[in-house]
């Protein structure tokens, strides 16, 4: 099966992302690295913003049939939430509508959302 996992280079991503390649999956990983080193655990990483719509379309494009997208790529901690929260906005609630606008578009079979106590204040 083909996998996009965004946010594949964070600590629960690159899990996911290894655990996914274990099985003999085949998986990319969107992630744009702002908190995260550029390891490579996925077949393919595509340094990508989630609020980027134009660049997320060119990787779901390239990608072509996706079986499953897990989304786990956000701004995370409510504090820098409140100092910032026009990008907050744009990453986590545009981001999140971009992916699954395009996982409709490409006709993704499932999507899966996760999520940290940070969304909870």
């Amino acid at each position: 099966m083909k996998y996009l996992v965004t946010g594949g280079c964070g600590f629960i991503g690159h899990h996911l992302v290894k655990k996914l390649k274990s099985l003999g999956h085949t998986v990319f990983n969107v992630d744009n690295l702002s908190t995260a080193s550029n390891e490579k655990f996925a077949d393919q990483l595509y340094k990508v913003d989630i609020s980027d719509y134009k660049e997320l379309h060119n990787v779901f494009e390239s990608i072509g049939e996706i079986d499953c997208v897990f989304h786990l790529a956000a701004l995370a901690r409510v504090q820098p939430s409140i100092k910032d929260p026009l990008n907050y906005n744009n990453v986590n609630v545009t981001g999140t509508l971009n992916l699954l606008e395009l996982s409709n578009k490409f006709k993704v079979k499932k999507f899966v959302f996760s999520s940290s106590s940070s969304v909870y204040g």
